[in-house]
């Protein structure tokens, strides 16, 4: 999902996505987005016909797809799944401010609203989560992993990085995306080693 960032329509949605982290879901609202965003405020609806709604599913649609490809070119670049995670891992680091703990994953943020938003955008929000199970999953595989170990493996990957996006916030000084590689890489030589034995 590309957007281009000249358009006022555009902005909005990458606008949304970008605060979806500070804010949730349930902090996002069209006039102040579209303001941020440089967008004519006569032509929210026009761009946005389904509303604040439309805007939300966009932005967690490109909050869903930046979050996918950076599973992919993360994978692209590794040699090995123990690579692949250090790599998944420092990038997640990127995402939290240390000097003013801002910032985070706008999928995950989100999710802790969204029980007062549409049926639709909890569903797309869940959609998002497993696509990026399926990502880490498929990138295990493609590195040569068994598919055990890549089913088992996948979403105590994307667990992980999840626990690691909190304490960051909580705890700058923690190192928690630094011990949530070592812990996952340690599960990843567990499993390797398991299966070795399995195959004596």
């Amino acid at each position: 999902m590309k957007l281009d960032p000249s358009l006022a329509r555009d902005r909005m949605v990458i606008t949304a996505a970008r605060w979806l982290p500070q804010r949730g879901m349930a902090g996002l609202n069209m006039v102040e987005v579209a303001r941020a965003a440089q967008a004519p405020r006569g032509s929210v609806y026009h761009y946005f016909p389904g509303g604040r709604d439309q805007l939300l599913a966009e932005a967690i649609e490109l909050a869903s797809y930046t979050g996918r490809r950076l599973i992919e070119r993360t994978a692209a670049s590794a040699g090995t799944p123990a690579e692949f995670v250090e790599g998944l891992f420092a990038a997640g680091g990127t995402w939290i401010d240390p000097a003013t703990q801002s910032g985070g994953c706008p999928i995950a943020a989100a999710m802790f609203s969204a029980e007062v938003e549409s049926l639709d955008l909890q569903q797309r929000l869940r959609g998002a989560m497993q696509a990026w199970r399926t990502a880490i999953h498929a990138a295990y595989i493609g590195l040569g992993m068994p598919e055990t170990a890549a089913a088992e493996l996948a979403p105590s990957t994307l667990m992980a990085f999840h626990g690691a996006m909190l304490l960051a916030k909580a705890d700058p000084a923690a190192g928690a995306f630094a011990a949530a590689c070592r812990m996952v890489q340690a599960a990843l030589l567990t499993k390797t080693v398991s299966l070795a034995r399995r195959a004596r």
